[in-house]
C-alpha cells in the first residue's frame, strides 16, 4: 500500500510539475512549484504574515525619521508630529525607532526561518519524487542518458531550485512589497520627485530585462557542464578496479581536470555577466540617487519641501532604488534557476510513472504456465536498426527447464531483459499465461520472476538485507535458509558479523563466487514461479555448482526455469536446449536431439569438450569438410 501511495503521489507531482510548460520560464517555476509550496498552508500563511508585517514596519521608519527631524529637531507644527502616541521629544521619537528596528529585527528572521523551512521541505519532496521518477525508468532511457548526470540533476540542480525558494522568491517577494508601498507613500510626499525614480527605475531595468537572456543560456551551459563532470566522475569510480589494472590514472585525471576545468570556465563566464548586471543596476541607482537628492535639496531650500519630508522621501527613494536593484541581480538567480529546473523538468517528461496497463497483476492463486515468445523482435536505442534479437518464436511449457546457448552477442541475454520489461518489444510480443506482457505493469511482470545474474549487483548493506532484497518482508529465519540452499550460509558466518556484516560497495570485499551465491540466496528468497539464470554459476567452484543442479533439477515442477550458459555440464540435463545466434534461433531440442543433428549446437560441444573454447566466445568456427 505505501509503494502505491508513494506512486500516486509522484503521479500527482509530475502532473503539477507538467502544467504551464508552454508560459514563460520563470513564470513556469513558480506555476509548477506552487502545488508542492501549498502542501504546507501553516508555513506558508506564517511566511506571508511576517512578510507583511516586515514590509510594514520597513516603510513606518521612514516616517518615523521624518518626524523626529520636523517634529524632533525642527520643532516645526506638522500634524505628523501628532501622529505617534506619547510625548514627541526626540528621546521618545528615538525610544520609538528603537522599538520598531526590534520588532522588524524578529519579523526579519521568522520570515526567513519560515521560507528556508519551506525550501527545504520542497526540495526534498521534489528530490523524493525525482528519485522515484529515476527508478521507474526502463532501460530504454539509461541507454541515452549518464547516471551521474542524473545524480547532479538530483542534487546540484534541485539544490539550485531550493536557494530559489529558501532564498531568492523570499527576496523578491519581501523587496516587491515594500518598494511598492515605498512608490505609494512616496507619491504622498512629492509627486515630482517620484516621476524621476520611475524614471531611472526603467532606465536600469530594461537593459536588465535584455541581457538576462543571455544570463539564462550561461546558466544552462553551467549546468550542463556540472552534469557532464559528475557523470564522469561517477562512471569512472564505478569502474576503479579497471582503471588502477591499466594504469589509467594519469589519463583520468587529466580528462576530469579538463572536464571540471570547462564547469569552472563555463560558471566564472556567468558569475562574469552576472557581475557586469549588478555594478549596472548599482551604478545606474547609485548616480540616479545622487541627482535626485540634488534636485531635492533645491526644493528644500524653496521651502517646497521641509527637511523630515525630504529625509523620509531619500528613505523611500534608498527602498526602491536598491529594491530594483536586488529584483534585477536575484532576476538573474531565476535564470540561472530556470537552466537547471529546465534539467529537472526533462525527467518528469520522460513519462515511465503514466503506463496504463489493463492488468495490475496476474489473477490471485494462478500458477504461471507457459512463456511464449511471439515473432519477437528487438534493437537497442543505441545500435539503430541492427536487431539484437529478430524474430524469435519460443515456447516455454510449465515447470520446463529450457537453456540458451549462442555465440556472445547472439541476444541470449536480451531475452531476459525483454521478459522482465527492462526495455520495450520492437515487434512481435511476449505472453506469460496467455497475457500479453505489455498489459501488465511492470511490477506485476517482475513479482512472478527471479533473476540471477552473471555480474549480480550487492548494496554497501549487510548480507541479509542483501539477500532481503529478494523478499523485504522476510524473516531472518527465511534469509539463513535461503542462504543454505544457495550454499552461502558457511561463508556467511565466517564473516566478522556473520549475516550482520557490511559489504563494501558493489560487494567487492566478497570473492566473484561469493557474490553469486548471495544473489542466487536473494533468488530462492523471492520464490517466484519464473527463474532466470544468466550464467548464475560461472563463477561458482565444482562442489557448489553441483549442490545447486540437484536443487535446481529438484524443483522443476514447481518452477519454469531459463538458463543462460556456456557451461555444458549447467544445461546438459535440460528439458529443452535453444541455439541463438545473431539474435535468431536457430536449433532446440534436447541434448541428444541436437547432438545427433550435428549441427552448431555439436560443434560448440565438440569444441569445448576439446578444450579449444571455454565461454564469451564471439562465433563458432565453421564445420570442418
Amino acid at each position: 500500500m505505501d509503494a502505491q501511495a508513494n506512486e500516486e503521489s509522484s503521479k500527482r507531482a509530475k502532473r503539477s510539475l507538467n502544467s504551464g510548460q508552454q508560459t514563460n520560464t520563470e513564470v513556469r517555476i513558480f506555476a509548477n512549484l506552487l502545488p508542492l509550496i501549498t502542501k504546507y498552508p501553516g508555513m506558508l500563511i506564517g511566511f506571508i504574515f511576517f512578510l507583511l508585517l516586515a514590509s510594514t514596519l520597513t516603510l513606518l521608519l521612514p516616517f518615523l525619521f521624518r518626524v523626529l527631524v520636523d517634529c524632533g529637531f525642527a520643532n516645526t507644527a506638522s500634524e505628523a508630529c501628532t501622529v505617534f502616541p506619547f510625548k514627541n521629544s526626540s528621546v521618545t521619537l528615538i525610544v520609538w525607532g528603537i522599538l520598531l528596528s526590534v520588532l522588524l529585527g524578529i519579523a526579519t528572521a521568522a520570515r526567513y526561518y519560515l521560507v528556508s523551512r519551506l525550501g527545504e521541505r520542497v526540495v526534498a519532496d521534489l528530490r523524493q519524487t525525482l528519485f522515484q521518477q529515476l527508478l521507474y525508468c526502463d532501460m530504454t532511457f539509461y541507454a541515452r542518458h549518464k547516471t551521474g548526470d542524473m545524480i547532479a540533476r538530483l542534487t546540484s540542480d534541485t539544490a539550485v531550485v531550493q536557494s530559489v525558494i529558501g532564498s531568492s522568491i523570499s527576496v523578491v517577494l519581501r523587496t516587491s512589497v515594500t518598494a511598492i508601498g515605498a512608490m505609494v507613500l512616496m507619491v504622498f510626499v512629492s509627486w515630482q520627485l517620484t516621476g524621476l525614480v520611475l524614471l531611472l527605475i526603467l532606465c536600469v531595468l530594461i537593459p536588465m530585462a535584455v541581457m538576462s537572456r543571455r544570463m539564462q543560456k550561461l546558466s544552462r551551459l553551467s549546468q550542463d557542464e556540472l552534469g557532464r563532470a559528475s557523470a564522469r566522475a561517477s562512471e569512472r569510480l564505478y569502474g576503479l578496479r579497471t582503471i588502477q589494472l591499466f594504469n589509467r590514472e594519469p589519463a583520468e585525471v587529466s580528462a576530469f581536470s579538463a572536464a571540471v576545468d570547462a564547469t569552472y570556465d563555463s560558471a566564472m563566464r556567468r558569475n562574469g555577466f552576472r557581475a557586469i548586471m549588478t555594478a549596472l543596476a548599482f551604478s545606474f541607482m547609485l548616480t540616479g540617487l545622487v541627482l535626485i537628492l540634488s534636485y531635492g535639496l533645491l526644493a528644500v531650500s524653496r521651502g517646497d519641501l521641509s527637511p523630515g519630508e525630504m529625509a523620509q522621501f531619500l528613505l523611500y527613494a534608498f527602498v526602491v532604488a536598491t529594491g530594483a536593484a536586488v529584483l534585477s541581480e536575484n532576476y538573474s538567480e531565476l535564470k540561472r534557476a530556470s537552466g537547471a529546473f529546465e534539467r529537472i523538468m526533462e525527467l518528469f517528461n520522460v513519462g515511465h510513472l503514466t503506463e496504463e496497463n489493463t492488468i495490475d497483476n496476474l489473477q490471485s492463486g494462478q500458477s504461471v504456465s507457459t512463456i511464449e515468445f511471439q515473432a519477437a523482435s528487438f534493437s537497442y536505442p543505441e545500435k539503430g536498426d541492427n536487431p539484437a534479437v529478430n524474430q524469435l518464436s519460443l515456447r516455454v511449457e510449465p515447470g520446463e527447464t529450457v537453456a540458451i546457448v549462442g555465440p556472445s552477442g547472439s541476444g541470449k541475454s536480451t531475452l531476459f531483459q525483454l521478459l522482465t520489461r527492462m526495455y520495450p518489444l520492437s515487434e512481435g510480443k511476449i505472453t506469460i499465461n496467455g497475457i500479453d506482457i505489455e498489459q501488465l505493469s511492470r511490477s506485476a511482470v517482475r513479482d512472478t520472476v527471479a533473476v540471477v545474474e552473471q555480474s549480480p549487483t550487492l548494496f554497501s548493506d549487510t548480507v541479509a538485507e542483501n539477500i532481503a532484497v529478494g523478499n523485504a518482508n522476510a524473516a531472518q529465519e527465511a534469509i539463513v535458509q535461503a542462504a543454505k540452499r544457495a550454499n552461502a550460509h558457511d561463508f556467511i558466518t565466517e564473516l566478522p558479523q556473520g549475516y550482520n556484516t557490511v559489504l563494501g560497495e558493489h560487494g567487492l570485499t566478497l570473492s566473484g563466487g561469493q557474490r553469486q551465491r548471495v544473489a542466487i540466496a536473494r533468488a530462492m528468497l523471492k520464490n517466484a514461479p519464473i527463474l532466470l539464470l544468466d550464467e548464475a554459476t560461472s563463477a561458482l567452484d565444482a562442489e557448489s555448482e553441483h549442490l545447486l543442479r540437484n536443487i535446481f533439477s529438484g524443483k522443476t515442477a514447481e518452477l519454469t526455469t531459463i538458463v543462460i550458459a556456456h557451461r555444458l555440464s549447467t544445461i546438459r540435463h535440460a528439458d529443452k536446449i535453444v541455439f541463438m545466434e545473431n539474435g535468431e534461433l536457430v536449433e532446440q531440442g534436447t541434448h541428444e536431439q541436437l547432438v545427433a543433428l550435428d549441427g552448431r549446437y555439436a560443434r560448440y560441444l565438440k569444441l569445448q569438450n576439446s578444450g579449444i573454447i571455454q565461454k564469451g566466445y564471439s562465433e563458432l568456427p565453421e564445420k570442418s569438410h
